[in-house]
């Protein structure tokens, strides 16, 4: 029986090759951009390069709140460590009862 062999379960395995292949294609892609793109005024590929910024933005935007929500994840399980709801704080006194002479 032949065994079957799995480099790493977490998928980190061929990580560097990967990223060599991406960077390869991408420099490959602005090469050939930088030698055959004209002025800019073909209406279709002013498109294609508007639809792929559109795209690089959303990929940013959907980081950016991927962290966000990490964040927010990591200061809810330190809240519910801490357990500061034992303790609430109380706002600030607005008030003075003047008969009581104490802050409201």
């Amino acid at each position: 029986m032949k065994k079957i062999l799995i480099p790493h379960a977490e998928g980190f395995a061929y990580k560097q090759w990967l990223l060599l292949g991406i960077g390869l294609a991408g420099l490959a892609a602005g090469i050939l951009v930088a030698l055959f793109a004209g002025k800019g005024d073909n209406r279709g590929w002013l498109l294609v390069r508007c639809s792929m910024g559109f795209l690089v933005a959303v990929v940013w935007i959907m980081a950016i709140a991927d962290e966000v929500v990490s964040i927010l994840q990591v200061s809810k399980a330190n809240v519910s460590i801490w357990d500061l709801n034992e303790h609430p704080v109380r706002p600030p006194a607005l008030f003075l009862d003047c008969q009581t002479r104490s802050l409201v």
